[in-house]
């Protein structure tokens, strides 16, 4: 019994890796999956997907949302580093040939699904080792995995309604399930009182809001649209930091600043909700929480 739950859990975190590293090219095992079902792109008589699947794939997960641990995790908002450096020794200690990004959403997945198949291997074998296996991976996703997939959850669900919300929530459950019923306590980049400093401007604050690990939320470029265009201000060009700056400079030429601060509000609000009945959230709820504190003396000073 033991193995085959192992073995089916290893096919689904394969699965679920595939579609984040390449898109829904499998087609056919996709549509096998009851949450994911609906969501299928219909296949091209050639059996892959169209191009406007393939062309979401990339944005979602490119420009929308990087699902890279660092890129939550990090305080300075650069990937890699010692969250990238952890992971690569963590998988190389268990046995597993890392290749590609150790904090990337896909290969985390694989390594989940290659010690789920060397632990199905151990219980039919009758190996002790099945069970440091088991622990193995249960430490993994509660000490790195679910340390930021609740802020990964949010992220791709505030853009997305179809196929990768579905598959990132069937990641969550994994993650859940496997990880049981031990404390899940991110790191998270020491709290700053951005908005109290005398220094601060709205750069500094736009650096802020455009770091997860910082404000507790990835505002992804979207997102940022959607509030521009319900405030009738202009968005412009540029990553994420000098989209929110942009915003915020719109904001107040435009006399719009406490409207905007609102807007945001209703975003961070949104997901600190989420992340209160999420595995590890309390943590994320608790820095989205102080970033709307923080937020409201914009507002009042404007």
């Amino acid at each position: 019994m033991e193995a085959e739950v192992c073995i089916a859990r290893g096919r689904a975190c394969d699965l679920l890796a595939d579609l984040f590293e390449h898109g829904p090219r499998r087609i056919e095992h996709l549509s096998m999956v009851e949450a994911l079902a609906p969501f299928v792109p219909e296949a091209q008589p050639d059996g892959t997907p169209g191009d406007e699947a393939l062309a979401w794939h990339q944005q979602l997960l490119s420009d929308e949302v990087m699902p890279v641990a660092s890129a939550f995790l990090s305080g300075e908002g650069c990937l890699g580093g010692d969250i990238t450096m952890a992971l690569h020794d963590t998988m190389r200690e268990g046995g597993f040939p890392v290749s590609g990004e150790p904090d990337h959403i896909t290969t985390q997945l694989r390594y989940l699904a290659w010690l789920s198949g060397a632990e199905a291997d151990a219980w039919r074998d009758q190996s002790p080792r099945a069970v440091e296996l088991q622990t193995r991976a249960c430490t993994f996703a509660r000490e790195h995995v679910l340390t930021w997939l609740g802020a990964l959850v949010v992220a791709i669900q505030s853009v997305d309604r179809g196929l990768y919300a579905a598959a990132i929530a069937l990641v969550y459950d994994l993650c859940a399930d496997l990880a049981g019923a031990g404390e899940v306590s991110p790191e998270l980049a020491e709290r700053e009182a951005v908005v109290d400093a005398p220094e601060s401007g709205l750069r500094q604050i736009a650096d802020w809001l455009a770091r997860p690990a910082r404000c507790g939320l990835l505002l992804a470029p979207t997102v940022l649209t959607r509030i521009a265009r319900g405030l009738e201000l202009p968005r412009g060009f540029g990553n994420r930091g000098r989209l929110i700056e942009n915003l915020l400079h719109a904001a107040v030429h435009h006399e719009r600043l406490p409207e905007l601060m609102a807007a945001l509000d209703a975003e961070l609000l949104a997901a600190e909700c989420r992340h209160r009945v999420l595995v590890g959230g309390a943590a994320w709820a608790g820095r989205l929480r102080d970033t709307r504190e923080q937020l409201v003396t914009v507002r009042l000073a404007a």
